[in-house]
């Protein structure tokens, strides 16, 4: 295997650890995020908690929109 390969697998493997991470156990993941490191397992779990992250915000903001809608639809009736 390649060093970039094995590089890219590093990563991979980090992303989806943090992803669940900040999932399960968000303490930890935060813990994580604050590292300085060129370690591509670390950056990975860095990127993946800030993906959950994101996906979690736009989670919450369509619960809001839903939230919203089925309101001004119950003033319209």
């Amino acid at each position: 295997m390649e060093r970039t390969e094995l590089s890219h697998d590093l990563y991979q493997d980090g992303f989806n650890a943090g992803f669940t991470l900040q999932a399960f156990m968000p303490t930890l993941a935060e813990t994580f995020s604050l590292l300085e490191t060129d370690d591509e397992y670390v950056r990975g779990i860095q990127d993946g908690r800030e993906e959950r992250l994101l996906e979690r915000e736009a989670e919450q903001l369509a619960e809001l929109r839903e939230i919203v809608e089925e309101k001004d639809n119950d003033l319209h009736r």
